[in-house]
C-alpha cells in the first residue's frame, strides 16, 4: 500500500515537472489557441452573413497558404536563381527582385509576369479582411482606411491595406480597381526608375 502511494506521488510530481518545463514558445502557442478561437467564433450577425458566402473560408486560407509556400520556396532558392530575376519575381515579387528584373528584362516580359503575380493574392486579403477584419485589423488602420478610402489603396496596395479595405466593407470591385491602378503605377515607377539609373 505504501508503495502504491509513493508511486502515485511520483507520477503526479512527474506531470508537474513536465508542465513546468514546457518551453516558453510552446506555452505561448498553447495559450494563443483559445484567443484565436475566440476571435474566429461567429456572432449572430456573422452567421447571417456567412449564409451568403459562396466560397468557404478554408478554401481561401488554403489558397493563401499555397501562395505563401511558393514565396517561401522562391526565397529559399534565391542564391540559385539570382541570375534569373524574372523567375524570382514569379516566385516572390519583392522589391529587390523587381529592381533586378527591371534592369534585365524587356517591358513586355516584366509587366506580363510582375503584374499578375503581384495581384493574384490580393482578393484573398480583401476577402479575409471582409470576413474577419473587424476582429483582427486594428481600429486605427480601419479609421485611416475610412478616411482615405480607395485613394489609400491606390497609394499603398499592400496586404494590410487591402485587409483594412475589406474590414471597412468597401466594394470589392472598386478596391480591386484601385489595387490594379496602384500596383501598375508602382511597377511603372520601378521599371522607369531602374532604366533611368542603369542608363
Amino acid at each position: 500500500m505504501v508503495c502504491l502511494v509513493v508511486a502515485g506521488r511520483r507520477r503526479v510530481h512527474d506531470r508537474h515537472m513536465i508542465a513546468c518545463t514546457l518551453p516558453p514558445t510552446t506555452r505561448v502557442a498553447t495559450s494563443a489557441i483559445p484567443w484565436v478561437r475566440g476571435r474566429l467564433a461567429p456572432t449572430g450577425e456573422d452567421l447571417v452573413e456567412r449564409s451568403s458566402w459562396r466560397i468557404k473560408t478554408r478554401w481561401i486560407l488554403g489558397a493563401w497558404a499555397a501562395l505563401s509556400a511558393v514565396s517561401a520556396v522562391g526565397t529559399a532558392l534565391t542564391p540559385a536563381l539570382v541570375a534569373f530575376p524574372m523567375v524570382l519575381v514569379a516566385f516572390t515579387p519583392r522589391l529587390p527582385f523587381l529592381i533586378m528584373a527591371a534592369a534585365a528584362a524587356n517591358p513586355v516580359l516584366f509587366f506580363g509576369i510582375a503584374v499578375p503575380r503581384m495581384l493574384v493574392g490580393d482578393p484573398i486579403h480583401i476577402a479575409l479582411g471582409r470576413r474577419y477584419g473587424g476582429r483582427f485589423v486594428p481600429n486605427r488602420a480601419r479609421r485611416l482606411m475610412l478616411r482615405l478610402g480607395l485613394v489609400g489603396v491606390a497609394l499603398r496596395p499592400t496586404s494590410k491595406v487591402l485587409a483594412a479595405a475589406g474590414a471597412c466593407k468597401l466594394r470589392t470591385s472598386r478596391v480591386l480597381t484601385a489595387d490594379i491602378v496602384g500596383t501598375v503605377g508602382l511597377l511603372v515607377t520601378v521599371y522607369v526608375g531602374t532604366s533611368a539609373v542603369a542608363g
